[in-house]
């Protein structure tokens, strides 16, 4: 019975052995919950029929084995990849796994955006989607448009929309966004991962653009309400400015359960939130954001493109003025 008895004992320390070693091998970028492999994406991306199920390739939008690549590193490239199935989830996380990068050091531009909208596929100026959007835009925004900008770049914001507003490209939707982090994830020799996490009208965003395993809160909103039956999708455009875009994985997963310090949280904030009519149209929604102000449009091309190309410009007239001189009364006159 002894040796019955401890044969039982062992069997359970390995048992809870493989446990915590399956713990710690499970890395904090795995989604918390099951994932809906209908609005996932991920290595291997396409099956014999040279497809990538459940989603639509766009644009110049290349499917590689290691990614799939929105936009090159090209000029006036613009290129969107969208899950063609409907996300009926009251709550949900999303884990996407990116890279931004390319050869410009001073001018490059302008980065991506992860959607959760009414419509897909739907060309426009934001990113390469439609200006006029309905639901949720997350923005990874690696050129400032404005010289007075409060915050540095790459910039990471997130802007709910309900229609009734375009995209203001005059200040990088700064003015619109319901929050917002500067986060440098171009150029670095890793991938970067982000995750965002729809709960109790709760909206967070993570980012681990740094590599050391862990994860930095971005930012945190409450009073947020995104509708059921919304399609995700990415998307990307350059113009005179470009940089490549490329998108490793998305993964969307249920959200992990509340700790019980987060339960306290949620509980502390019902008696404070503002409430959100969701039958009102059924429209997204965001009670804490900032004010709108006037619309300037601007040509459907990178946000760098017009000092750019003035620049470009003026180097072409000072120099044909410096040659002509040169011809005209440099050493070279004299001996005519």
């Amino acid at each position: 019975r002894r040796v019955h008895g401890r044969f039982e004992m062992r069997a359970s320390i390995l048992v809870f052995a493989l446990g915590v070693a399956a713990c710690l091998a499970q890395s904090h970028r795995d989604p918390s919950g099951y994932t809906y492999s209908e609005h996932s994406v991920q290595k291997p991306y396409m099956t014999a029929g040279m497809s990538v199920p459940n989603w639509d390739i766009m644009g110049h939008t290349v499917v590689a084995d290691e990614f799939v690549r929105l936009t090159p590193d090209r000029q006036s490239k613009r290129g969107a990849l969208w899950n063609n199935k409907p996300c009926y989830l009251h709550e949900w996380e999303a884990t996407l796994e990116f890279k931004v990068h390319g050869q410009g050091t001073h001018l490059f531009g302008d980065g991506f955006a992860l959607w959760y909208t009414r419509d897909r596929g739907v060309p426009g100026s934001v990113f390469g989607n439609q200006e006029n959007y309905v639901g949720l835009g997350v923005f990874f925004d690696t050129y400032s448009n404005h010289l007075h900008s409060k915050h540095g770049h790459p910039y990471i914001s997130a802007i709910v929309s309900d229609g009734s507003f375009v995209y203001d490209h005059d200040a990088d939707g700064t003015h619109q966004e319901v929050a917002g982090c500067q986060s440098f994830f171009r150029n670095v020799d890793f991938d970067t991962f982000l995750r965002i996490t729809y709960r109790d009208r709760t909206l967070e965003v993570l980012v681990d653009a740094r590599n050391d395993d862990s994860w930095e809160l971005c930012f945190s909103v409450p009073d947020v309400y995104l509708p059921q039956g919304y399609y995700f999708g990415m998307s990307a455009a350059t113009g005179d400015l470009a940089d490549n875009h490329d998108i490793i994985s998305f993964k969307v997963s249920d959200p992990p359960p509340y700790t019980a310090e987060e339960e306290q949280a949620v509980h502390e904030q019902e008696h404070h939130d503002e409430y959100i009519p969701e039958e009102h149209n059924n429209a997204p929604h965001a009670a804490h954001h900032a004010a709108p102000r006037p619309h300037v449009s601007y040509p459907e091309q990178s946000s760098g493109g017009s000092s750019f190309m003035f620049i470009l410009i003026l180097l072409v007239v000072v120099g044909g003025a410096g040659a002509f001189a040169w011809f005209k009364f440099g050493p070279n006159s004299r001996k005519s």
